[in-house]
């Protein structure tokens, strides 16, 4: 156990550290360097948790982000031979290729081909950091140098990927594959928010971070891997979680007025004018999301019922309704918060 300890403070120490130094550096070594501090550490965690999957997933995940450790390389060799600086600042024409190795590394469009299959290999825990933290390093880099230059392609493939997240989640049977999908949709709203008002952008990214964390913790609590599959069946407690999961997953395809709305709302007012066929991409892309979000809960629904048919289930007067408490605030109270606030600026 205390092993266990040292090992998890250790990988905080370097993961954290790792991102902290490429989000601070002023020149491209120093943001290589980061991220490559962070990569190796993150490779035990999401190898760690005992899954038979993780292997090939990990293997994937290392040779796409080793890919696009060499072209932000090379990219910074290339910039520093053209402005004659690594500064993180400079631009030049083949900044561009500093750009595609920031976007494979987030899995934007159209370099978004590992997200799923990785995803689907890893555990919730590993999920989480793959939707959440992974994303924040080469985000926060790129929009600092695509600030005051021309970005219309990137907010271009930003509308792309609301498309693929919501193309590619048709016919999934698999959770973490079609979750891997949302999060290529999501992060094409981000890049869009973050690109066009930055403020809305940031808004957008917390707010998934705080409902893709809470969703991915109740799935991890259900073990659920696919529609039809739960794992280790239902309890008193399991009513509250299943209720919570519900409600994130209706937030998480955009109905209002809860949470999930709130933020396309945010990144809507903060559109610069003119792009109204990236809006329209974006738009189409969360309606086709919204199908398979709703046959999601339509399977859940039906495998809960048919698991507490005969029982009579009722919400604990402890955790299970503080914990449904907690996510009704989530995702509806703060989404009418943000929805409201919007609404009056």
């Amino acid at each position: 156990m205390k092993k266990s300890g040292v090992n998890l403070y250790l990988f905080l120490l370097v993961f954290m550290g790792g991102s902290l130094l490429s989000v601070s550096s002023s020149d491209w070594i120093g943001v290589w360097f980061g991220l490559e501090i962070n990569l190796f550490a993150v490779i035990p965690f999401f190898s760690g948790m005992g899954l038979s999957t993780e292997t090939e997933a990990v293997v994937k995940y290392y040779i796409t982000q080793s890919i696009g450790s060499m072209i932000l390389l090379f990219g910074s060799i290339l910039m520093c031979f053209e402005c004659g600086s690594f500064f993180v600042g400079a631009w030049g024409l083949l900044n561009w290729v500093l750009v595609a190795g920031l976007m494979l590394k987030m899995g934007l469009v159209p370099f978004h081909f590992w997200i799923p299959s990785v995803m689907g290999g890893l555990s919730w825990a590993g999920c989480v950091v793959l939707s959440i933290w992974q994303k924040l390093v080469p985000l926060v880099v790129l929009g600092s140098i695509l600030s005051g230059f021309s970005s219309s392609v990137v907010v271009l493939m930003g509308g792309l990927g609301s498309l693929v997240g919501g193309v590619g989640g048709f016919l999934q049977t698999q959770l973490r594959v079609l979750l891997g999908y949302s999060s290529i949709g999501h992060s094409g709203w981000v890049i869009v928010g973050s690109l066009c008002n930055p403020m809305s952008g940031v808004s957008y990214f917390l707010l998934y971070s705080l409902l893709v964390s809470l969703l991915f913790f109740l799935l991890g609590y259900l073990d659920f891997s696919s529609f039809s599959r739960l794992g280790g069946g239902f309890s008193v407690s399991s009513v509250s979680a299943f209720t919570c999961l519900s409600l994130c997953m209706v937030s998480l395809a955009g109905m209002p007025p809860t949470i999930g709305f709130s933020m396309k709302w945010s990144v809507f007012l903060g559109m610069l004018p003119g792009l109204y066929m990236v809006l329209a991409m974006l738009v189409l892309g969360s309606l086709m999301s919204l199908y398979y979000y709703l046959c999601v809960i339509f399977s859940w629904c039906i495998i809960f019922f048919s698991a507490i048919s005969g029982n009579t289930y009722l919400l604990s007067v402890g955790a299970g309704r503080w914990t449904l408490g907690v996510s009704l605030f989530v995702v509806f109270g703060l989404g009418s918060f943000f929805l409201v606030s919007g609404l009056c600026i």
